[in-house]
């Protein structure tokens, strides 16, 4: 009986860099569509190609949030997959790891390069933080003179991460603002 060994024309492939997320700075509770390259470095064309992501390392325990399938994948060529995950509850650094053919269906020249991750930070839901400082405050004219009218304006900062809405101004003495 002979055996013949040939090395397999399809080496699928995730490059650190060919994972992205969008939007690239998420905050907690956001939904974020998480977009890998799966690229082909063989000749041949490969069919039905699986896709996982997983939230850490899937060998350490992550858990899946997410798969799809590439109806094709040419030789020396790139196709994208996406998914949206929900960030809620998930503040803070999660390694968002992508698995090319997890099941090990394809004849693939090297599974070496079959998974690869990518960070991702999402902010937290602080809420908003709004501030204040002395050299975002105008008074014009900039001394008015006793009895007269002066305009004060002041640029609101937010350091949070949501949006402040209907947030009310109260006036104060000029006083206060030569504190």
């Amino acid at each position: 009986k002979t055996i013949t060994v040939s090395e397999s024309d399809i080496d699928l492939t995730i490059e650190k860099s060919s994972i992205s997320f969008s939007p690239a700075s998420p905050k907690e509770g956001d939904q974020i569509t998480i977009n890998a390259a799966i690229s082909n470095l063989g000749e041949g064309s490969a069919n039905n190609v699986k896709v996982a992501f997983y939230l850490n390392d899937p060998q350490s325990g992550g858990t899946l949030i997410g798969s799809g399938n590439i109806p094709a994948i040419s030789g020396r060529s790139a196709a994208d997959i996406s998914i949206t995950w929900n960030s809620t509850g998930y503040a803070g650094r999660n390694d968002i790891y992508v698995i090319v053919d997890p099941q090990n269906l394809i004849c693939d020249a090297s599974r070496l390069n079959n998974q690869n991750y990518q960070a991702l930070v999402v902010l937290g839901n602080s809420g908003a933080d709004l501030s204040i400082s002395t050299s975002g405050i105008q008074i014009a004219p900039a001394q008015p003179n006793a009895g007269e009218q002066a305009v004060v304006s002041a640029t609101v900062y937010n350091g949070g991460t949501q949006d402040a809405v209907d947030v009310p101004v109260n006036g104060a003495s000029l006083a206060e603002f030569n504190e």
